[in-house]
């Protein structure tokens, strides 16, 4: 009896046990089997859709397109230009579905955006960010819009009878930044004076953010890295690229003025030309004056400014300028003026003597220093020599040109005695052979004219006893 309930009990436990587990692992099957309700994604998007069109009936109501954030740096920056720049490559359309008629687009920059459009005739831009540029075009009666800026974009699309739709593009890049990243981009590179990689961040900057506050300021930095590195050509294209599209204030003009000076040729035509149309500006006239300082040959224009110069500070510099300008042009009156502002008295005493005015010599020769007072008056002594000189040759050619040949000859020579030298400078070979020679005496003749080449030192006496001399 004890056996039967000990294994009618034991059987009991077993099938309890199994019941137990059995009824575990169905609940455990059944939880696993149940799934979550899906999300109705599809149903969700049309009611957003439906919802959206009910508030805005023309808002854009398809996905919107993807801006992947990225971190930019002076490594990846240049990659980044390029990729995103790149005219070069197959140009991508984004075509929009036939039935989607809102008037709100989006598209990346560089690629071609058809809009789908009925007998369009004529389209135009109405709103485009300040510096950026695009192409619009009407293909079979599709309108197509690039730019590879980024921003907002309107565009207003005629048909035939004239009626107007307006569409609404926004244009942006394929990857997101920030402005302030660019920016702190091209500050560094500046900086660092590193071109290739400021070019590529500031070119990045004007297609990312055409609308920009600091984009004239960037040009600004971009025409100063140029010049500071001798690029002067592109320095002068980005100079112009900034007077043609900004309006500058005074400061920024005489920014640009100082600047460009840097890029010209010291000493060129273009460099004097641009120094004098902008001399009021910095230092560029101080510049002017220093190469007047130094330039051989004056121009009137240059009289006048050293003139004008000397007016405001009565400078010995500026009036020793003026007085050998006048000086080469035998304006010895004027010479005299400004050579006595600038003190040289020596310069005044050569031109004295240039012009046989002895006297006046003689008073100015007491204001020139003594050490230089000597060779002056060598040179005096010897001016006087060779007025004595003169007078003689002027008689002998007087009797010469009445044909009285023999006497011509004894003032000929009795200029000779008297200064071998100075008359030998003055051609008095030339004219004893020429005597000689109309006296039919040609042996004497070409003894004298032989000596023509060899004393007075001028082509056209040496010519002309040449000619006397193959006659003879």
């Amino acid at each position: 009896m004890k056996r039967i309930l000990f294994l009618l009990g034991f059987i009991c436990a077993v099938f309890g046990n199994i019941s137990t587990e059995t009824t575990y692992s169905m609940s455990s099957k059944k939880m696993m089997e149940v799934k979550q309700p899906e999300e109705p994604t599809e149903g969700l998007g049309r009611l957003k859709k439906k919802t959206e069109e009910v508030k805005e009936p023309e808002d854009y109501v398809l996905e919107p397109l993807k801006q992947p954030e990225i971190i930019i740096n002076s490594e990846n920056i240049t990659g980044l230009y390029r990729e995103i720049s790149d005219r070069g490559a197959k140009p991508t359309l984004r075509r929009y579905p036939e039935e989607y008629t809102g008037d709100y687009y989006e598209v990346y920059t560089g690629e071609i955006l058809k809009i789908i459009t009925k007998d369009s005739s004529e389209v135009k831009v109405t709103v485009a960010p300040y510096m950026s540029d695009y192409d619009t075009f009407i293909k079979g009666g599709m309108v197509f819009f690039e730019t590879y800026h980024q921003g907002n974009y309107q565009l207003e699309v005629k048909d035939s009878e004239g009626n107007k739709r307006e569409i609404r593009v926004q244009s942006k890049h394929k990857y997101s930044f920030t402005e302030r990243q660019n920016y702190d981009i091209i500050l560094n590179s500046y900086n660092a004076k590193n071109l290739e990689v400021f070019t590529s961040a500031k070119e990045l900057f004007e297609l990312s953010f055409p609308n920009s506050f600091q984009l004239k300021k960037l040009y600004f930095l971009e025409a100063e890295l140029n010049v500071e590195l001798e690029k002067h050509e592109k320095g002068r294209s980005v100079i112009q690229e900034i007077r043609n599209t900004y309006a500058l204030t005074e400061g920024e003009d005489e920014r640009l003025a100082l600047l460009e000076e840097k890029t010209l040729e010291k000493g060129s035509k273009v460099w004097e030309n641009y120094l004098y149309k902008n001399r009021k500006i910095g230092n560029l006239e101080a510049l002017l004056l220093e190469s007047l300082y130094e330039k051989k040959v004056l121009e009137e224009r240059d009289l006048e400014l050293l003139k004008s110069q000397y007016e405001k500070s009565y400078g010995r510099k500026e009036a020793q300028i003026i007085g050998d300008y006048y000086a080469k042009r035998s304006n010895t009156a004027a010479a005299v003026k400004y050579l006595t502002y600038a003190k040289d008295y020596e310069k005044i005493c050569s031109l004295y003597l240039k012009n046989k005015d002895l006297e006046s010599f003689d008073r100015a020769i007491e204001r020139v220093e003594s050490d230089k007072k000597t060779d002056l008056i060598a040179r005096r002594k010897e001016a006087v020599e060779t007025e004595r000189v003169e007078r003689e040759l002027k008689l002998g050619r007087d009797k010469f040109s009445s044909n009285n040949y023999q006497e011509a000859i004894l003032f000929f020579n009795r200029a000779k005695r008297r200064n071998s030298e100075a008359s030998g400078k003055l051609g008095v070979e030339l004219d004893l052979g020429k005597s000689y020679y109309n006296l039919f005496d040609y042996e004497k003749a070409v003894k004298h004219l032989k000596k023509v080449g060899e004393t007075s030192g001028d082509s056209y006496m040496s010519l002309e006893a040449d000619y006397y001399t193959a006659m003879s």
